[in-house]
């Protein structure tokens, strides 16, 4: 397997199927699931994740820099906490705690953590 490869194309594969995570087929969500979880336990290396800490520590503010591979995996995945993946939050949350196991969100933990913060505090008292 080519890492490099994997590495440019795993955003697009990952944001095509979070689609599927707006199923009504609990079955269907469950598999997308778990072929995700495989994906990001088997494609997001220790190259990727440096890459990422390489372009957080940069001086190039994030507005006028490419987003990183990983960025936008990690961007698609905090999309699926959107009301309209909310019955499938369950199967999200595992990508998102698939995302910490593999170390990828270390550096983008602070800000990630905040807007699911803040996300919670709308829905819990709005």
């Amino acid at each position: 397997m080519d890492a490099a490869l994997c590495a440019k194309k795993l955003p697009a594969v990952i944001s095509s199927l979070m689609g599927v995570f707006a199923s009504s087929q609990k079955s269907v969500i469950q598999e997308a699931g778990d072929s995700l979880l495989k994906l990001i336990e088997n494609s997001v290396t220790e190259g990727l994740i440096a890459q990422t800490e390489a372009a957080l520590n940069s001086k190039v503010p994030k507005k006028q820099r490419a987003l990183t591979p990983l960025e936008n995996i990690v961007n698609t995945v905090e999309g699926g906490l959107s009301p309209r993946y909310q019955s499938s939050w369950d199967d999200i949350l595992l990508l998102i705690a698939s995302l910490y196991e593999v170390r990828t969100l270390l550096s983008l933990s602070l800000p990630f953590l905040l807007s699911l913060s803040h996300f919670f505090f709308f829905f819990l008292f709005f």
